[in-house]
């Protein structure tokens, strides 16, 4: 079974290239995709959201003010204040947030503590129906439209059964290996929500020169 998840002009939008290989991580080394497309891909403000809260439950308090002094002042302009989940913030902006956010805190596990906090608050404050599936094949129907609600660019192809599930993310305004690895926590600590018990794994990254992104879960 496939589903295919379009999600709006994703396609159209610039493609970042954050992380990859060889490359600072916190920077932008790519350009726009199309060479004429100036309009700037978003995340939502529940994933920033996930990000400020995680940065003071988990290193106390100064880090997220120390992160945000670090960012160029547009970043830091964008991101700072009252962060609602209503609203939408720069996609780059948020990734090289997130980067400066690694590099502070000192822990090299950083991504994937982020990972798992954000399932966890996303889930428990505004995807409570999540926890109604007791099978990975929830992600057939219902990848794309949770990813939506994240971010405006990207499309998901999700094919598998009971016990296996790939997932394809192609066309993500963002290509950066470290935000990834928080993918690979939050659809991991996801399906540990929902009660299954498996793993999670990343075979081919567009960071790496694939041409998307897939992970693939395997749950008892």
């Amino acid at each position: 079974m496939t589903r295919v998840h379009p999600l709006g002009a994703g396609d159209d939008y610039p493609g970042y290239v954050l992380g990859a290989p060889f490359m600072p991580s916190s920077r932008i080394v790519g350009a726009p995709a199309n060479g004429y497309d100036e309009r700037v891909a978003r995340v939502a403000g529940t994933s920033v959201l996930s990000w400020k809260l995680f940065l003071t439950k988990k290193y106390g308090g100064g880090l997220y003010e120390r992160v945000l002094a670090s960012l160029p002042r547009e970043d830091a302009g964008s991101l700072g204040g009252i962060v609602l989940p209503v609203n939408w913030y720069p996609t780059d902006a948020y990734i090289r947030a997130l980067h400066a956010s690694h590099e502070l805190a000192g822990d090299p596990a950083f991504f994937e503590h982020f990972g798992s906090f954000a399932a966890d608050f996303q889930i428990s404050a505004f995807r409570k129906f999540i926890l109604r599936f007791t099978s990975p094949t929830f992600f057939l129907d219902h990848a794309g439209r949770m990813w939506a609600r994240s971010h405006d660019t990207g499309l998901w192809e999700v094919t598998g059964g009971p016990k296996h599930v790939t997932g394809k993310l192609r066309d993500f305004a963002v290509v950066d290996v470290d935000y990834c690895r928080v993918l690979v926590a939050w659809i991991h600590r996801a399906s540990q929500l929902t009660g299954t018990r498996g793993q999670t794994t990343h075979p081919a990254c567009r960071a790496r020169g694939d041409d998307a992104c897939v992970f693939e879960g395997s749950w008892e």
